[in-house]
């Protein structure tokens, strides 16, 4: 992921988040207790966004607006996106 704006000149990489992180930026995103109410279906959530803080934002973001839909329902879409690896790396 790159960022560019008037404020920084370059561009700044960001990695896999360590598992814990990933959690927690889910956690803050969706909330504390639907993150700890499935919490198998959010591991899956972060090895399906292979822990890239952006893709979470965005998965776990789309999860915040949809209160209604179980972060499993999100994993098996994206599962099921043309060249998902079914194994989540």
């Amino acid at each position: 992921m790159t960022c560019r704006s008037s404020a920084a000149a370059g561009r700044l990489t960001l990695g896999p988040l360590a598992d814990g992180e990933a959690r927690e930026l889910v956690a803050r995103l969706i909330g504390a207790q639907r993150t700890a109410a499935e919490p198998e279906a959010v591991a899956a959530l972060i090895a399906a966004c292979g822990g890239l803080p952006a893709a979470l934002r965005e998965a776990a973001g789309r999860l915040a607006a949809r209160p209604r839909w179980p972060v499993a329902h999100m994993v098996e879409r994206l599962a099921a996106r043309p060249g998902a690896d079914p194994q989540g790396s």
